[in-house]
């Protein structure tokens, strides 16, 4: 076992266990930290001041990660099979948590400019961040998204339920959503134009009437019913 940390970004360390990681007199002033590549039982409470922490491949045995400390700004936890995320501080900046069994997301930071949520098993996003620039979430079981930020420049939405795309930014340059019936629709329907769907979009809106009043009062969609309920015109106009 071999975990790396470092104060501040300078000269790196290394020990050999979280347990003599935690005994040194100055663990609280720890930035950086990584321990990834390793199996653990579970992470201790973490450095007061840290910045940077990659737990990935770590197969945490808790399935769980411990509270964040408020000064955090870039989270790496990927392939752990986590269950839930912890509350996520409004420092942070970039979020990864690729393969893993999330089922929902918490509040996202307002500060968040990545976000990195690819195979997972999530229905719907949370509420994305007005700065957000980069999003990634295939392979996922979403079948609506939340509106878009103007901000956003990368979009991987390919491999889910999308029967619809909310209104797309002037600015987003990269987009993937192969793999999701409204792809069918733009590629037969738009030759595979954006900017005509993003024109057409309300009349494909309503094309799909009935697939939204039955996302609405089918008890097979009853979690997103009151997010849809309660998103559609803002999602759509």
């Amino acid at each position: 076992m071999v975990i790396k940390y470092s104060f501040y970004y300078n000269r790196q360390y290394t020990c050999n266990s979280f347990v003599q990681l935690i005994q040194l007199k100055n663990y609280n002033s720890i930035t950086y930290l990584d321990c990834s590549n390793i199996y653990i039982k579970k992470l201790p409470k973490l450095p007061h001041n840290l910045e940077y922490l990659n737990c990935s491949y770590t197969w945490i045995e808790t399935k769980l990660l411990p509270e964040l400390p408020k000064s955090l700004k870039k989270l790496y936890c990927n392939f752990n099979g986590l269950n839930v995320l912890p509350i996520l501080p409004n420092n942070l900046t970039s979020l990864q948590c690729i393969s893993n069994n999330l089922n929902e997301l918490p509040k996202l930071p307002d500060n968040l400019n990545e976000l990195y949520c690819d195979h997972n098993n999530l229905p719907i996003l949370p509420e994305l961040p007005l700065n957000l620039i980069k999003l990634y979430c295939g392979h996922n079981n979403l079948i609506i998204l939340p509106k878009i930020p103007d901000s956003l420049k990368e979009m991987w939405v390919y491999r889910n339920q999308l029967t619809i795309l909310p209104k797309l930014p002037n600015g987003l340059k990269t987009y993937y959503y192969s793999c999701n019936p409204v792809h069918n629709y733009i590629n037969n329907n738009c030759a595979g134009d954006l900017d005509i769907y993003n024109k057409e979009n309300t009349i494909f809106a309503n094309k799909l009437g009935v697939w939204f009043l039955e996302c609405k009062y089918n008890p097979k969609y009853k979690y997103c019913r009151n997010w849809i309920n309660s998103k559609y015109d803002s999602l759509m106009l």
